[in-house]
């Protein structure tokens, strides 16, 4: 029903309905999944100037779904993505970086981009500045700045930051040692 009504509003010039019907063609959600429509359905809400699709276009090259994995074009979308403070590709870049996908390794620049998206309130990167922190990469190891990302990151429910904020009560890593404080968190 839902494809129905996108088809409509596309027909109406609506490019979020165009990005839309193209989740539902990637995810396979009431179609059966087809990357090459979801990339077609992208590629004109993006005409369109839509964030999201410019992002998820991004996602396609990134995972190679549907099309040759291509690091260097995905990054591409979510730098077009990121200059209209799409969240999800400022955080997406950060990940590029902070693996070298595509790009040489720069924990400082994944840690930049995360930072970033953190100010936009995304918790993945919020959860990833803390990994940062826990782990030393490209910062000075710092439990306490891991800490306070990890619940940032909880409080805007992600369950990834409890686990290592858990780990991290359960170790006494930062923080005194309490291991009623670390079941809490898994």
């Amino acid at each position: 029903k839902a494809k129905e009504y996108f088809e409509k509003a596309i027909e109406l010039g609506n490019s979020n309905a165009m990005y839309n019907l193209g989740v539902l063609y990637e995810k396979g959600k009431g179609v059966k999944q087809d990357y090459l429509k979801a990339k077609e359905y992208y590629e004109r809400a993006i005409e369109l100037g839509d964030s999201d699709a410019i992002f998820s276009l991004g996602v396609l090259y990134d995972n190679g779904y549907g099309v040759k994995q291509d690091y260097l074009k995905a990054k591409e979308y979510y730098e077009q993505a990121a200059e209209l403070d799409n969240s999800d590709a400022i955080f997406s870049l950060g990940v590029l970086y902070n693996n070298g996908y595509g790009v040489k390794q720069d924990y400082l620049k994944a840690k930049e981009y995360y930072e970033q998206a953190a100010e936009l309130g995304d918790s993945n990167a919020m959860y990833n500045l803390g990994l940062l922190y826990d782990e030393g990469c490209g910062v000075k190891q710092d439990y306490n700045k891991a800490k306070e990302y990890y619940e940032r990151a909880i409080e805007l429910g992600n369950s990834n930051a409890m686990v290592n904020l858990g780990i991290n009560y359960e170790k006494g890593y930062g923080v005194k040692q309490d291991y009623f404080k670390a079941k809490e968190y898994y």
